[in-house]
């Protein structure tokens, strides 16, 4: 076939071995010998075995001719070795020294060769006087005529005593010469998935390769920057990133194919697939219309608005699903008639939203293919790197994912450091032997018998390939999160920039200077597969702190060709998206051009004009379902559910049966159940959301001779968030619902805005916003009483908790929130039972007339319109 760019066809024929004498042949009638053949490559320390075999073997003087192209090949080897000239950064000095910058370099070929009767010896395997040795250079074979023969003498690997000659024939055609390492040429990785979606580098900084989703170019500019993040002294960090350098690829050709194959073509197709029905449905071409008799939580086409029912559709993963803008708008009446709107504070708006997470992918384990060693190597591989191997090495979501990718970077970093003592002591001993060198052989390649290297380069190289897969999984992950955390950032960014109470306060100010605060409100428990949601969102969200959002004219901001075009908003014309920089220094640049009119009407000015706002993103997450209950209790969760099922504990016969596999079953999804439960890691993610709180309020409303914490560098806990600190420090083990309260408070008051989020963004969300607005009512009617009674009293008195569940429950039952389970699942009934009912907050529990009943899908619903909270 034809020769791939960058690279040359070989091909090496063996005719016959002719020895001076046959010392090391046990049985005189033998006549064959062992001939193995390695490459010595001009970039690697380490050698590549390229295949062997037997070729016939004569002592000179017995039947002895010259070479000549009539004699039969015993043993013929194809390879296709990498041309390589000095502008490759990995070329050894060895192979470089005298010669021309512009010389081609293909490599050495080592021969071993031992008689028939030591063929049982390993190969490599020098004890006596067994093993005679030769060396090719192919170099001067390189695009010369083919078809003559040549003789290579051979030479005692013990003494380097001349021992005969070997004769063969050697072809070698180079392809096309590409690129200034004569590699071919590729895009760039600086703008590929796993830059752009902000994941660092962990090793091919140190010189480890191949950089298959780093350009070099950008990678570890400045060696003392990248030594004082690995903790090393820069000059250790030089050295071992030339050592690195030297010994090849870390990624094998097995696992390469596999992974480019099975892994990434499928997520790149999808991509693609999913850009081209995107596109379609915002208007770009044709017609995106292909469901619209179906019923909403069935259509499953690219849509505005996307069911909680879809989910698990990977189509549809770049989509937030279920994001509603929920709005109350208050006003005060006099005499029946309504009053100058002079309250602030009478517009309530909250988004909505399911969990912005990677459902369609799953969250158990991540399996990565990795090298093998229970096969045989294909011609021209690396040592070690024999094979395909499926194992599992994470599961759960991308907080967990990512972790483990990092433990992964420390060891594979660690296997190279084993390696590379391994390799200097071999090349001292190899030095202290000293010995008569025999001609053509190198002291700078490591022979592929060594087992030691070679199990530590297998080893090094798993590592490598492990790493690289997992990081593509957190690339893919990233993507899917990010898009979803950014639609629900801009939904609840443009709903407060027309909040006019909030831009006359001067809030825009704010958020020009220190960002828009957005505060997200997870409703999930840490157990099971709403672990994996948790860690998924967590990364999603935090990613948002890499968005630059400018709104815009519809005709500002030069040529439209990247433009999205958004078809169905009377407001919003299109949606432009850039991004720059590498890695985490990734930011993106966000354009939203709006109507004109809208534009100079509702657009505050200080956001006008090209005006830059960063977002301020946070997460607080509480439990508040049987789920958590159960994690938090640190039993099974099913024999929670047995213990407390009403009637003693016992279940019905209906009841037995759905537990144990039926129809339907106790919860909505059983096998969330499953899996690991992690209570610390909710405490840390609040506790981390309230040190950024902490911050932020200190920057917006700063108290005079703030004193700082102890450590002197963080400001001391500001007094409006006093109580929320005192929940987080006692909610651990407990459903503790005050703390998403007084988070979801501590925002309104500096000017920023709320999403809520559960499973679906329908059940345990709808309690949560209800539960809002019934407190907003209630504070709206507190403060239009105080202020039409002229009431003065510096201390009013609190809000009535009982009247708030009150208002909180008519809004459950004739508000939004049960056509919006309609809208997503074709059933306006929230999707809990009563015995789930019992375990929630007593501010969250839903009306019993709304509940679902007890079984999944069961009595009260029919099969298609199965629920899911």
């Amino acid at each position: 076939g034809d020769v791939p760019p960058g690279h040359a066809y070989c091909n090496v024929g063996f005719s016959v071995v002719q020895v001076s004498q046959l010392p090391f042949i046990q049985s005189p009638a033998s006549n064959m010998a062992s001939v193995q053949v390695s490459l010595q490559l001009p970039h690697s320390i380490f050698e590549v075995n390229l295949g062997s075999g037997m070729v016939p073997l004569v002592e000179l003087g017995h039947g002895t001719q010259p070479p000549s192209s009539s004699m039969p090949v015993a043993l013929g080897i194809n390879f296709y070795p990498k041309l390589c000239t000095h502008a490759n950064s990995r070329i050894l000095t060895t192979a470089a020294a005298g010669a021309s910058p512009n010389t081609i370099h293909l490599g050495t070929l080592r021969i071993e060769i031992r008689g028939a009767g030591g063929s049982s010896r390993e190969v490599g395997d020098s004890r006596g006087d067994t093993v005679m040795v030769a060396y090719l250079a192919l170099e001067p074979f390189l695009n010369a005529a083919e078809g003559s023969m040549h003789r290579v003498n051979i030479y005692l690997a013990s003494t380097g005593v001349h021992m005969g000659s070997l004769t063969l024939t050697v072809s070698a055609q180079a392809g096309a010469m590409v690129g200034p390492e004569l590699s071919p040429r590729v895009k760039s990785a600086t703008n590929g998935l796993v830059s752009i979606v902000g994941l660092d580098c962990l090793v091919e900084e140190f010189g480890c390769g191949p950089a298959l989703d780093y350009d070099p170019s950008n990678i570890s500019p400045n060696i003392a920057a990248a030594a004082a993040k690995a903790g090393e002294d820069p000059q250790v960090k030089q050295r071992k990133k030339h050592q690195l350098q030297t010994m090849g690829d870390f990624i094998s050709e097995p696992h390469l194919s596999h992974h480019v194959t099975h892994v990434r073509s499928l997520d790149t197709n999808a991509l693609i697939d999913r850009f081209n029905q995107y596109n379609v449905a915002m208007g770009g071409t044709g017609s995106a219309t292909p469901d619209l008799d179906l019923e909403i939580h069935q259509r499953k086409s690219p849509r505005p608005f996307r069911p909680s029912s879809t989910r698990t559709d990977a189509l549809l993963s770049g989509i937030g699903f279920n994001v509603h803008v929920q709005s109350l708008a208050l006003t005060a009446l006099e005499d029946g008639n309504s009053a100058p709107n002079k309250f602030n504070g009478s517009l309530f708006h909250n988004v909505t939203c399911g969990a912005p997470a990677d459902h369609a992918r799953g969250f158990g384990n991540v399996t990565v293919n990795s090298s093998s060693s229970n096969s045989g190597p294909p011609p021209g591989s690396a040592p070690g790197a024999v094979g395909i191997l499926g194992h599992n090495i994470a599961s759960g979501g991308l907080r967990r994912l990512e972790s483990k990718r990092v433990e992964l970077g420390k060891i594979a970093m660690d296997a190279q450091t084993a390696l590379i003592h391994a390799i200097a002591s071999q090349f001292s001993l190899h030095a202290s032997m000293g010995g008569t060198p025999i001609p053509g052989s190198s002291r700078r390649h490591l022979h592929s018998s060594n087992l030691q290297i070679a199990r530590l380069r297998r080893e090094a190289i798993q590592k490598m390939e492990a790493l690289n897969s997992l990081t593509w999984t957190c690339a893919v992950r990233r993507g899917n999160v990010f898009s979803q955390a950014l639609g629900i950032a801009i939904t609840s960014y443009l709903t407060t920039v027309c909040d006019s109470d909030k831009v006359q306060a001067g809030w825009a100010e704010n958020w020009v200077r220190h960002g828009y605060l957005i505060t997200f409100e997870g409703l999930l428990s840490a157990a099971g597969k709403e672990l994996g949601m948790i860690e998924d969102a967590a990364t999603g969200i935090a990613m948002l702190r890499m968005v630059n959002v400018v709104i815009c004219q519809e005709h500002e901001g030069g040529p439209g060709d990247s433009r999205v075009p958004v078809v169905h908003s009377p407001h919003i014309r299109w949606v432009d998206m850039t991004a720059s920089g590498v890695g985490s220094s990734t930011e993106y640049h966000l354009r939203i051009g709006i109507d004109p009119a809208f534009y100079a009407q509702r657009i505050p000015a200080a956001l006008q004009n090209g005006t830059v706002v960063k977002f301020f993103p946070l997460l607080f997450q509480m439990g508040v379902d049987i789920r958590q209950w159960g994690a938090n209790a640190g039993q099974g969760l099913k024999n929670q559910i047995k213990n407390n099922v009403p009637g003693g504990g016992q279940m019905t016969a209906p009841e037995e049966a759905e537990e144990s596999g039926g129809a339907g079953g106790l919860l909505d999804d059983e096998d969330d159940d499953v899996g690991t439960t992690d209570n610390d890691f909710l405490i840390a993610l609040n506790y981390e959301a309230f040190g950024k709180m902490n911050a932020y309020v200190n920057l917006i409303a700063p108290v005079s001779a703030s004193p700082l914490s102890t450590n002197n560098t963080v400001p001391a806990v500001h007094p409006m968030l006093s109580v929320l600190q005192d929940y987080i420090r006692s909610s651990a083990g407990k459903m503790h619902h005050g703390v998403l309260d007084e988070a979801a408070s501590a925002t309104q008051k500096l000017g920023g805005g709320g999403a809520i989020f559960c499973k679906s963004g329908k059940d345990r969300t709808a309690m949560q916003v209800t539960f809002k607005q019934a407190q907003f009512v209630q504070q709206f009617q507190r403060q239009v009483s105080r202020d039409m009674s002229s009431n003065t009293d510096p201390n009013p008195v609190g809000i009535d908790e009982q009247a708030v569940i009150n208002d909180a429950t008519l809004m459950r039952i004739h508000g939004t929130r049960l056509p919006i389970c309609e809208k997503n699942v074709g059933q306006s009934k929230f999707a809990f039972n009563a015995l789930q009912s019992k375990f929630m907050p007593e501010v969250l529990k839903p009306p019993p007339s709304t509940l679902a009943g007890f079984l999944k899908g069961g009595r009260v619903f029919s099969r298609e319109g199965g629920i899911e909270s």
